[in-house]
């Protein structure tokens, strides 16, 4: 019972930070930065992080790829004047769930 209390506050917390939930496609270019595996969008250059995807393989890193998934946007408020310091950026990120992913034939 407590196990299930647990998630389920889990994802109240989570979801509260949580703007919306779609299925999208994006097309882009494979990159790996410091938080994680991204595909930068060719459309709007955006940093669309995968969910459970910590790396590319060296041989992905720079390749136009399709990944489609579960679109999942958090924003983090920004740092209030007066508050003490966090290891935090404030702003939106942007997340892709399940994500499947194939490389653009040209």
């Amino acid at each position: 019972m407590k196990k299930l209390k647990l998630i389920a506050m889990t994802f109240i917390l989570f979801s509260s930070f949580c703007k919306r939930q779609e299925i999208v496609e994006i097309k882009g270019e494979a990159q790996n930065l410091k938080e994680g595996a991204v595909v930068i969008s060719e459309k709007d250059k955006y940093f669309y992080y995968l969910d459970g995807m910590y790396r590319w393989e060296d041989s992905i890193v720079g390749k136009r790829i399709k990944v489609k998934g579960v679109l999942l946007i958090k924003e983090t408020p920004p740092i209030k004047p007066g508050e003490p310091p966090k290891q935090q950026i404030g702003g939106i990120k942007r997340f892709i769930l399940t994500p499947k992913w194939e490389f653009i034939k040209k």
